[in-house]
C-alpha cells in the first residue's frame, strides 16, 4: 500500500496524484511500523468497511496488484448496510474463483443497484423522502406542460425511467384500450396522476428496491444454507420493518359505520379477524383440504402427493452449499424466472388434462429451496381410472426441459400415492402449511436446521419480496362464496329474497349457508353441485357491484372513482342465486383516525360522569344493605337457636 509519508506530498496532492477519492484522508490511527500513514476513508463507517477489505491478505492467493482494494471499495461504499455483505461476498469469491471474477461480481452488483436517480440499497426513510421529491418533480412538470394527456404521460414516463419505475408497455396498452372503448382519456390520465402521487411512488420504489436487492444478494451468492437460507437478511429485515409499520398504521385507523358512529373497529382488529391473521388463514386452509380429503375418501377417488422442481440451471447452490456451475453458465436466472417456468409447466399440464376431459382438484404449496429457488408441492385428487394418465402427464411436462441432465429423473418430479387406510392427504401437507404461514406446530426446519419461527419468517419474506403466491386451491367451488355466506347470520327463510324460491331452491341455498357456518367444506362442495362441475355451472355466484351500471339511474349519482381518477373496480357486495341478488354486506364503512374517535368518546364520558357517580353511590348502598341484611339474618338465626334450646 502506497502511503502519504513515502511520497512527501501534502494530503490533497497525494490523493489527487494517486487517484484516491477526495473524501478520503490520512488516518492517523493506522500507523505502520515504518512511520508512514495509510490512506483510508475519513468517516468511521467507511474506515470499518475499508478495513474489512484491506485485512484480507491477497498475496496468499497468488495475486499481486497495487491498490487492489480501491476499486472494490468504490463499488461497495455507497450501499449503506448492504455494503458489508458485498465485501463478504467479494472475499468468498476471491478464495474460490480469483480476484478478477470477485471484482466483476461486486461491480456488476453496484451497477444493478444504481440508476441515474436511485440506489436500491437505500433505507425505507430515504425511500419516503425520495418518493416525495419524485412525485413533486412530476407534478411540477405536468403543471408546466400545456399539452395532451399522451404528452403528459410521455413526460412523466421519462422522469420515472431515471428511477427504474416506469410504467410497462403492457400497463399503458391496457389503459389505452379502455379509453378507446369508452371514448375518454381517463385511464391514461390516471397513470399520470399516479406518477404525481407520493403514495404510489413509495409503493413502487419499495417493490423495485426490495426485489432488486434480493436478486443482487442471490447473485452475490449470499442466499443459501451456509449463509442465509431462503432469503437475504436485508430482505427479512425490510419485510419485518414494513410489517411493524403497517401494524402501527392499522392500529391508528378506525373503520366507522356510516350510519352509526358508535359502531367502529380499528383496522388491526378487522385484519385479525380475516385471513390476514395467520391463525385464521391456517385454520381455513386445513378446513378446505380436510373437506377435499373427506370427499375423496367417501367417493373412492385417488389421491397423490407430487413435487415439481426446476431444472438445475435455476438452482444457484447445490444441497451441499456449493455454487452450482449450471446456474453460472445460464447467466444466473432469478427466482421469478424459476417461478414462471413452473407456471408454464402447470399450464401445459392443465391444457393436456382438459383436452382429455380429466378433472382434478386439490391444493398447491410453493416454497423455496435453501437457495431461494421455488418448488411446488401438489396434493392432487382425481377419479381412480384417471390416476395413471394424470401421473404420466405430470411426468411428461416436468421432464420436457433438459430431461437428460444429471438427477433429472430422480428429483425433477416425485409422486407418492396416498392410501387412505394408512393416512390422509392432510398429513402430507400439514407441515408445509405450518412452515409457510407462521411455523406453528413444528419445532425445527429439517432443510436448514433453523428454528421453525425463523424459517417461517424467512419463507414469508421470500414470498413477499418475490411476489409469489404461496397457496392455491384448484378444483372445487369458489372460496369467495363460502366467505360471503358466512356473513349471513340468520336463516335464509327470514330473507325477503327467499320468497322467490321454491322448496328445492331454498334447500340448496340454505344447505350451502349452513355448511359454510359449520366449517364443513365437504358439505359445501356437495351443496354447490359437487366437486367436478365447472364454476360457471354452480348455482351460487359472487356478485360484483359496478357503481356506474346502477347508481347512475339515481338523481344524485356521482361516479365512484379512485384517488387517481379512473373508475373504481367492481367489489363483491353479495351473491347471485337463480338471477336473484342476495345482499351480504349490509354496512358502509368510513376510515377515520383513532384520535378523533377518542376525542368523541372523552366528550361523551364527560357528559355522563354524574351518572357514574350515582351508580357508585348505588353500589355502595347495596353493599351496606347486604351487610345489614346478613347481620339481621345472623341475629334471627341466633334467636331461633335459643328458642329451640328452651
Amino acid at each position: 500500500m502506497m502511503t502519504a509519508a513515502q511520497t512527501h506530498l501534502t494530503e490533497p496532492d497525494f490523493l489527487k496524484a494517486y487517484g484516491y477519492p477526495q473524501s478520503w484522508g490520512v488516518n492517523q490511527c493506522d500507523q505502520p511500523v515504518d512511520g508512514s500513514y495509510v490512506v483510508v476513508p475519513k468517516s468511521h463507517r467507511q474506515c470499518e468497511l475499508y478495513d474489512m477489505i484491506t485485512d484480507f491478505n491477497l498475496t496468499e492467493h497468488k495475486f499481486r496488484l497495487k491498490n487492489w482494494a480501491k476499486p472494490v471499495y468504490e463499488a461497495v461504499r455507497g450501499h449503506g448496510s448492504f455494503a458489508p455483505k458485498m465485501v463478504r461476498s467479494f472475499l468468498d469469491i476471491v478464495k474460490r474463483r480469483g480476484y478478477l471474477e470477485a471484482l466483476h461480481a461486486v461491480e456488476a452488483a453496484d451497477q444493478r443497484l444504481r440508476s441515474p436517480a436511485l440506489k436500491c440499497s437505500i433505507s425505507d426513510d430515504e425511500i419516503i423522502q425520495l418518493a416525495a421529491t419524485g412525485s413533486h418533480k412530476c407534478s411540477v412538470a405536468v403543471l408546466k406542460l400545456d399539452g395532451s394527456t399522451d404528452d403528459k404521460f410521455q413526460l412523466v414516463q421519462d422522469i420515472l425511467r431515471d428511477y427504474d419505475i416506469a410504467f410497462s408497455h403492457a400497463e399503458y396498452e391496457a389503459r389505452l384500450k379502455k379509453d378507446d372503448f369508452n371514448g375518454t382519456d381517463i385511464e391514461v390520465l390516471s397513470l399520470v396522476n399516479r406518477a404525481c402521487s407520493d403514495v404510489w411512488w413509495r409503493r413502487r420504489l419499495r417493490r423495485h428496491c426490495n426485489i432488486t436487492l434480493e436478486r443482487v444478494a442471490r447473485d452475490l451468492e449470499l442466499v443459501h444454507k451456509r449463509k442465509s437460507a431462503y432469503c437475504s437478511p436485508d430482505s427479512v429485515h425490510r419485510v419485518k420493518y414494513r410489517r411493524a409499520m403497517n401494524d402501527d398504521v392499522l392500529k391508528r385507523l378506525v373503520a366507522v359505520d356510516s350510519d352509526d358512529d358508535d359502531v367502529h373497529f380499528t383496522l388491526k382488529e378487522l385484519a385479525d379477524k380475516s385471513v390476514s391473521n395467520p391463525e385464521v388463514r391456517r385454520a381455513e386452509m386445513f378446513v378446505r383440504i380436510k373437506g377435499f380429503d373427506m370427499i375423496a375418501e367417501t367417493s373412492g377417488h385417488a389421491c397423490m402427493f407430487m413435487t415439481l422442481t426446476c431444472p438445475s440451471r435455476f438452482h444457484s447452490h447445490k444441497t451441499s452449499g456449493e455454487v452450482n456451475p449450471a446456474w453460472l453458465q445460464a447467466a444466473k436466472p432469478n427466482t421469478t424466472d424459476a417461478q414462471q417456468y413452473l407456471i408454464g409447466v402447470w399450464n401445459a399440464i392443465r391444457k393436456d388434462l382438459d383436452k382429455a376431459s380429466i378433472r382434478i382438484y386439490g391444493m398447491r404449496v410453493v416454497e423455496p429451496h435453501h437457495d431461494g429457488c421455488p418448488h411446488w408441492h401438489l396434493l392432487t385428487y382425481c377419479l381412480p381410472e384417471d390416476a395413471e394418465t394424470v401421473e404420466t402427464c405430470f411426468r411428461k411436462w416436468a421432464l420436457a426441459d433438459s430431461p437428460d441432465e444429471k438427477g433429472a429423473r430422480e428429483h425433477r418430479f416425485k409422486i407418492e400415492p396416498i392410501d387412505f387406510k394408512r393416512g390422509s392427504g392432510v398429513g402430507y401437507v400439514a407441515k408445509y402449511l405450518c412452515k409457510n404461514i407462521d411455523g406453528e406446530f413444528i419445532t425445527k426446519d429439517k432443510n436448514t436446521n433453523l428454528q421453525a419461527t425463523d424459517a417461517s419468517e424467512r419463507v414469508l419474506s421470500w414470498a413477499r419480496v418475490n411476489s409469489i403466491r404461496q397457496f392455491q386451491f384448484f378444483g372445487g367451488p369458489s372460496v369467495t362464496i363460502w366467505r360471503e355466506l358466512r356473513r349471513l347470520k340468520v336463516d335464509m327463510e327470514e330473507s325477503n329474497a327467499m320468497n322467490k324460491f321454491d322448496d328445492v331452491e331454498w334447500f340448496i341455498l340454505e344447505s350451502a349457508r349452513r355448511a359454510a357456518h359449520a366449517s364443513d367444506w365437504a358439505a359445501f362442495c356437495y351443496a354447490m353441485g359437487g366437486i367436478f362441475i365447472k364454476r360457471t355451472q354452480r348455482p351460487i355466484k359472487p356478485h360484483y357491484h359496478t357503481p356506474h351500471l346502477f347508481d347512475e339511474l339515481l338523481q344524485d349519482y356521482r361516479p365512484s372513482n379512485t384517488r387517481y381518477g379512473e373508475m373504481a373496480a367492481p367489489r363483491v357486495n353479495g351473491l347471485m342465486f337463480h338471477s336473484v341478488f342476495i345482499l351480504t354486506r349490509f354496512k358502509t364503512w368510513k376510515i377515520k383516525d383513532i384520535e378523533s374517535i377518542k376525542t368523541k368518546q372523552q366528550n361523551i364520558m364527560s357528559e355522563v360522569v354524574d351518572v357514574f357517580d350515582l351508580l357508585e353511590q348505588v353500589e355502595r348502598y347495596e353493599a351496606m344493605a347486604d351487610a345489614q341484611y346478613e347481620a339481621m339474618q345472623a341475629f334471627v338465626d341466633y334467636c331461633e337457636e335459643m328458642l329451640w334450646m328452651e
